[in-house]
């Protein structure tokens, strides 16, 4: 009986281990997720500020014909 006891207590501790090990996991996705938000967030910026780079150019052009 003392054993199937001690044998219970270890299968405990390994599952205790294995959700921190997931309780970690999920934080660091959650922290990719948002960093890939940002990014894409930045990279959308930067191709609004090269559009409106390239409509400038192109109306300057126009404008020197």
């Amino acid at each position: 009986m003392e054993e199937l006891q001690s044998e219970m207590e270890a299968i405990n501790e390994e599952q205790s281990i294995l959700r921190q090990g997931q309780r970690e996991m999920k934080q660091h996705f959650e922290k990719i997720k948002a960093e890939c938000a940002q990014l894409r967030q930045e990279t959308s910026l930067l191709l609004q500020q090269n559009l409106g780079s390239q409509l400038r150019l192109l109306a300057g052009k126009r404008g020197s014909i």
